[in-house]
C-alpha cells in the first residue's frame, strides 16, 4: 500500500509516495555526513602539518642551542 505525502500545490513538490521522500531523506542525510567526515579529516590534516612544522622548529632549535 502507497502513503501519498500531502505537500501544499504552490510549493509544487515532487514527493508523491512516502518511499520516495524516504529516499530524498536518506540521500541527503548521507550527503550531510559526507561532507561533515570531510571537513573533520580535512581539519585532522591542518593541526597534524602545523604539529609536524613546530616539531621540526623545536627539534632545530634544540639542537642549535
Amino acid at each position: 500500500m502507497k502513503y501519498l505525502v500531502k505537500k501544499m500545490v504552490d510549493r509544487k513538490c515532487k514527493y508523491t509516495t512516502h518511499a520516495e521522500l524516504q529516499r530524498d531523506t536518506v540521500t541527503s542525510l548521507l550527503l550531510g555526513y559526507t561532507l561533515f567526515i570531510a571537513f573533520v579529516i580535512e581539519r585532522l590534516h591542518h593541526y597534524l602539518q602545523k604539529l609536524i612544522t613546530l616539531r621540526k622548529s623545536a627539534n632545530t632549535s634544540q639542537r642549535g642551542a
